[in-house]
């Protein structure tokens, strides 16, 4: 089923430029800051049966230089790493569903989703591209989580990244950018969310390299 639906959307994706990755199970096309993706994850979910789950994202390449290697990630893929991504579900406001596709209904759920994509998905992808946009996204409002990000802890880490790569003085959000009383809001949030010790540490390393950033 996964090998048919991907089948079904390459002539779609490729004809926008999107060049299909097997081995990570997306579409990918590349952007000025980093890449767009279009991520499917098919499981068996009975006789005859799959469950759907397609995230989109977008990789901002200076931020993900700069926050990854302060994480858990796997270094192996730094390269692959989103730094926005979201399910269909949740930019539709159903964060919970994940269609179900069988033999007589796959080519009617991959109508769908290119309908979706061409209203809706690709937008999205040009918005999540843009460092301004994405700086919105994760730094507006620490302390409230953000749906374009899986890991929370990890927002407030890349939310600093995008953040240095904003001339300081930018005005954002009615307010003027800081990097300090930012690190100090997500610092707030980690707590809040009960960050482990070494979660809070790799934070204070990674505040302490965007302070010596050439953007600042």
């Amino acid at each position: 089923m996964e090998a048919l639906l991907f089948t079904l959307l390459r002539p779609f994706f490729e004809a926008g430029g999107f060049t299909f990755l097997p081995g990570l199970k997306q579409f990918r096309r590349a952007t000025d800051t980093g890449f767009q993706n279009v991520i499917l994850a098919v499981t068996p979910a009975g006789t005859g049966e799959w469950v759907v789950e397609t995230n989109l994202g977008t990789r901002l390449d200076m931020a993900e230089r700069s926050a990854y290697p302060f994480t858990y990630g796997l270094r192996g893929f730094s390269e692959d790493s989103n730094t926005v991504i979201t399910s269909v579900g949740r930019l539709q406001g159903k964060p919970h569903f994940r269609p179900t596709v069988t033999d007589a209904n796959v080519q009617a759920m991959a109508d769908e989703l290119m309908r979706f994509m061409q209203t809706d998905g690709l937008p999205f992808l040009s918005q999540a591209a843009q460092t301004l946009v994405v700086h919105e996204w994760f730094n507006a409002q620490p302390h409230e989580p953000c749906p374009y990000t899986y890991n929370q802890h990890y927002r407030c880490f890349r939310g600093m990244a995008v953040a240095a790569l904003v001339r300081p003085g930018v005005a954002t959000s009615g307010e003027i950018l800081n990097l300090d009383e930012l690190a100090e809001k997500h610092r707030q949030a980690l707590q809040n969310q009960q960050a482990p010790g070494d979660t809070l540490r790799r934070f204070e390393n990674l505040v302490a390299y965007l302070r010596t950033f050439p953007a600042n």
